[in-house]
């Protein structure tokens, strides 16, 4: 038993050096396995320590940016997923891409003229966007 007391007294020790995260200090909780001792606590701080974390604002903004995040990631898949069907199936995209090589069109026009078949962009939408943010 004075093993386990040591790797305890050890890990309060270790636990107790600042983590730089500026979160509040974890309380490590000693629980006795075959009495069940200090269950009940433990379970307790379980509780308080979720209920800060959830209702934290540092929780909301790290959610707010994740969801952000996820929904540009499908809407890229989907766009993308979207393009490849319309102008997979009938070689439109090697088309696309021909022109692009011989310099008939920028990418901006053929993501336009892409865009534009899938009445997700009006006519020359992007190109004045991309001018406004200059």
């Amino acid at each position: 038993m004075r093993g386990a007391y040591r790797r305890v007294h050890a890990t309060e020790e270790a636990h107790g050096r600042s983590s730089g995260t500026g979160a509040a200090p974890v309380p490590i909780l000693k629980t006795v396995a075959i009495t069940g001792a200090g269950v009940g606590d433990l379970m307790e701080a379980v509780s308080r320590k979720r209920k800060e974390a959830v209702s934290s604002e540092a929780r909301v903004a790290r959610e707010r940016e994740r969801s952000r995040e996820r929904l540009l990631d499908v809407l890229k898949e989907e766009l993308f997923r979207k393009a490849r069907r319309t102008c997979m199936e009938n070689g439109e995209m090697e088309a696309i891409v021909e022109d692009l090589v011989r310099r008939r069109h920028d990418p901006y026009t053929a993501a336009e003229s892409l865009l534009g078949k899938l009445r997700l962009v009006p006519a020359k939408g992007i190109r004045k966007k991309r001018q406004e943010r200059r």
